[in-house]
C-alpha cells in the first residue's frame, strides 16, 4: 500500500510538473555601464568608449554627445574625438542613470580608395559608484524568485512563455518600486504572479554615489525559455 501512495505521488508531480525550464536573471538596466568619475575626466572619445576604434576613422565629420540633464535632453557637437567645452560640460551634468548617447560621423577610405561616409553610434549609462544589492546577494535573490515565482508556474504553462520582461527601482531606501512589464508573457496569471514576486521582495542595499549618498537605480528582471542565459 505505501508503494502504491509513493508511486502515485510521483505521477501526480509528472502531471503538475514545475516550469524547471524556465530561466531568468536580474540585473541592472544598462548594457554599457560608465561611472561619473570616468565621465569628469574624460578628454577623448578613447576616454570614454573602451575599444574605441580610433584607427577607423581618416577624417571626422562630427562628433554629438546626447544626454540627459533635470528630465530634459541636453547634447553639444563637437569635430574630433577630443572633447570640447560644451562635451565636458554635458558629461559633467547628466542625471544618474541618464543614457550617454554618442554619434559620430566620420570618412574612411574603402579597398577601392574611395571615400566613404559611415556612422558609429555608442550608448553609455551613467551608474552609481556602488550598485544597489539585495541583501544576501544573488544566490539569496534567486532563490526568492524561484520559491514565489518560477516554481508556482505549472510546467505546461511554462511552455507556451516565450519570454517577459519586468523594469523596477531601487530607491533610497532600498524599496522596490515603479514597477513596468514592459514585455508580458502571454498569460495575465503568470504576469500578476510575477509583478507581485518582485514588488513584495524584501529591502535591498541602496546604492551609493562616491561620496556616500543613497541615489536610487533602475533594474530589469527578464524571463526567457531553455535556451537563454539566466538562472
Amino acid at each position: 500500500m505505501k508503494k502504491s501512495l509513493l508511486s502515485f505521488g510521483f505521477l501526480l508531480l509528472l502531471i503538475s510538473g514545475y516550469a524547471q525550464e524556465l530561466k531568468f536573471n536580474v540585473h541592472g538596466k544598462y548594457t554599457r555601464p560608465v561611472h561619473k568619475q570616468t565621465l569628469s575626466s574624460a578628454k577623448t572619445l578613447v576616454d570614454l568608449v573602451s575599444g574605441y576604434p580610433s584607427s577607423w576613422i581618416d577624417e571626422y565629420t562630427s562628433v554629438e554627445i546626447t544626454g540627459t540633464c533635470g528630465g530634459k535632453t541636453i547634447k553639444a557637437g563637437g569635430k574630433n574625438e577630443t572633447l570640447n567645452a560644451e562635451q565636458q560640460k554635458v558629461l559633467n551634468t547628466l542625471d544618474l542613470c541618464s543614457d550617454v548617447v554618442i554619434h559620430v560621423k566620420y570618412r574612411s577610405k574603402s579597398s577601392s580608395g574611395l571615400m566613404e561616409d559611415k556612422k558609429i553610434n555608442v550608448r553609455l549609462t551613467l551608474i552609481p559608484d556602488v550598485e544597489a544589492e539585495y541583501l544576501g546577494g544573488t544566490e539569496e535573490l534567486n532563490k526568492f524568485i524561484k520559491e514565489n515565482a518560477i516554481n508556482k508556474i505549472p510546467e505546461a504553462t511554462s511552455k507556451k512563455i516565450t519570454g517577459a520582461i519586468v523594469k523596477f527601482t531601487v530607491n533610497e531606501n532600498g524599496q522596490v518600486g515603479d514597477l513596468q512589464m514592459t514585455r508580458t508573457t502571454g498569460d495575465t496569471s503568470i504576469d500578476q504572479l510575477l509583478m507581485q514576486t518582485l514588488s513584495n521582495m524584501p529591502n535591498w542595499k541602496p546604492a551609493q554615489n562616491a561620496d556616500g549618498t543613497k541615489v536610487k537605480q533602475d533594474f530589469e528582471f527578464s524571463l526567457n525559455d531553455a535556451k537563454s542565459g539566466g538562472c
